[in-house]
């Protein structure tokens, strides 16, 4: 593969330069070389690595196998274990990250070509897969589509003209808005991932075209929109009050179905990643 950008994570010097010349001998790009978890997520943060190549032992308390987790957490990228240690209590943490690849030190130039090639093609080929089926359930709308974009005028006038013979009341409109309030207030629909207008329509014995016609004039949002500002809200207090969630986890517990829909929607709501929102945290400064 062309132009491809790695991160190398190694606290040894002497097998970190022997790394970077093995690695630009075949032609890739090393965008850096980190020697801790603490510059490992720096990195991560400030470029755009296409792969991690990932010591298991570095120079402070945490592991490549937290750096691991997190990446696996946080970040959609394959890394490749690059390690001396091949006994079963370390293959035994290294698996449950799910590594792309894991090469025992010391390795010759042709197996780190191996490595990092097989597990780029088997990364691009499983994200192929996933664009397909989600091409596939296009008469689904999840999660991924813009978050808080609100109606437009012209898309206000096409409204008006759309619910022009609807038979809902401005009192039931009302009425209809209290009730959607007070649902997501004292039941919290909105923490599940699966929670569609269909379902709201059952909760409140009502019609899903008059749910849906409340929520585009009251609020000049869609349904996935206005269900993802409580989404967001609950992420935001997870993250200030419970440190000990993984930002996976913050996203499974504030009603996200995937770590992938939650990032982007945080990110089109704040302007940051949940990983920098917490960073930025007055207690983390």
């Amino acid at each position: 593969m062309e132009n491809v950008k790695i991160l190398a994570v190694e606290d040894d010097l002497i097998i970190a330069e022997s790394l970077r010349m093995m690695l630009s001998n075949l032609n890739y790009e090393v965008i850096g070389v980190a020697r801790s978890y603490k510059e490992g997520i720096n990195f991560l943060e400030t470029t755009e690595p296409d792969l991690v190549l990932l010591d298991i032992v570095l120079s402070d308390e945490k592991s490549g196998i937290d750096l691991a987790r997190t990446i696996r957490a946080e970040y959609d990228l394959p890394f490749i274990f690059t390690t001396s240690h091949a006994g079963k209590e370390i293959v035994d943490m290294a698996k449950h990250t799910k590594p792309n690849g894991y090469l025992v030190k010391p390795f010759e130039q042709d197996d780190l070509y191996t490595a990092v090639e097989v597990a780029l093609f088997n990364y691009m080929t499983l994200r192929k897969l996933r664009v397909q089926e989600k091409n596939q359930q296009q008469n689904i709308i999840d999660e991924e589509a813009p978050v808080f974009t609100k109606i437009t005028p012209s898309e206000e006038t096409d409204l008006t003209e759309k619910y022009q013979k609807s038979a809902l009341t401005g009192d039931q409109k009302l009425l209809l808005k209290k009730q959607v309030l007070q649902l997501f207030d004292d039941k919290n629909p909105y923490l599940r991932h699966d929670y569609r207008i269909t379902d709201l329509a059952v909760d409140l014995n009502t019609n899903k075209g008059y749910l849906s016609q409340m929520i585009n004039e009251e609020f000049s949002l869609n349904f996935y929109n206005f269900i993802n500002q409580y989404r967001i809200e609950e992420a935001k207090d997870l993250l200030l009050n419970n440190n000990y969630y993984s930002i996976q986890g913050i996203a499974e517990n504030s009603g996200f179905k995937s770590i992938s829909s939650f990032n982007t929607a945080f990110k089109k709501t704040t302007g940051m990643s949940p990983s920098v929102f917490r960073k930025n945290l007055p207690e983390n400064e």
